[in-house]
């Protein structure tokens, strides 16, 4: 477990890997996409890249399930080097844009949807899911139920505030808005506890309060992975 803090990120800074790497394979209509427009403009979005899908970037032959991992260049890398299935809707995207990026990569299985509608009988090596959890999707405890027993591991960052922050949304299909409370660190510690011994080197001080954002909005990210029923260690 670790948390996104100034030092990491100015350590990671040095080299800055994933930017050297977009820079290396992306193609003139990449930039384009909203996910590698985030990755170009957010060094601690690339850190966190780094920390999730560094190692698959220099490996082959895995199976990947990324849920809600966009579209980029280098998503283009991870699909031609691993069995790779991206799992998102895809809602920041145009459909002509992401026809292009099909296109320029025939080697990706892609499911447009959210991770429910996944029939989840396949078995992964690894499953991804960055920046999902648990703000943009609140089922962190649901996903980890689905996703650990068909993985060998499961490898998360997870989104908190260490102050209130409020959502006022309203419903699809319904005539009812509604006031969501974003997680804090003590809501987020208390679902992994319940799954405590599946997390390979916790470290439950990452939830301490304290530590400046390196967003403008104040969330704070911790990244983790986690052992599935298919681990085997060594």
């Amino acid at each position: 477990m670790r948390r996104l803090t100034e030092d990491f990120r100015a350590a990671y800074l040095v080299e800055d890997s994933m930017g050297a790497q977009l820079d290396a394979v992306s193609r003139d209509f990449d930039n384009r996409l909203t996910s590698q427009r985030w990755l170009r403009e957010t060094p601690a979005k690339r850190v966190c890249f780094e920390e999730l899908y560094g190692d698959l970037l220099k490996s082959a032959g895995l199976s990947i399930c990324d849920v809600g991992g966009g579209l980029s260049a280098l998503t283009r890398v991870l699909s031609r080097s691993h069995s790779y299935h991206l799992v998102d809707p895809l809602v920041h995207d145009s459909d002509e844009l992401i026809a292009m990026y099909i296109e320029s990569d025939l080697s990706m299985r892609l499911s447009r949807t959210g991770w429910t509608d996944l029939p989840w009988r396949e078995t992964y090596d690894v499953v991804v899911a960055n920046d999902l959890f648990p703000n943009v999707d609140q089922r962190l405890d649901s996903f980890l139920a689905t996703a650990l027993p068909v993985s060998k591991v499961v490898r998360l960052s997870l989104t908190f505030y260490e102050s209130e922050r409020v959502y006022h949304v309203k419903r699809v299909g319904a005539d009812e808005t509604m006031w969501i409370l974003a997680w804090d660190g003590d809501r987020t510690r208390g679902v992994l506890e319940r799954h405590q011994d599946r997390i390979i080197e916790p470290d439950w001080t990452v939830f301490d309060p304290g530590a400046p954002s390196l967003f403008p909005n104040g969330r704070q990210v911790v990244t983790l992975e986690m052992k599935g029923d298919l681990y085997h260690d060594g």
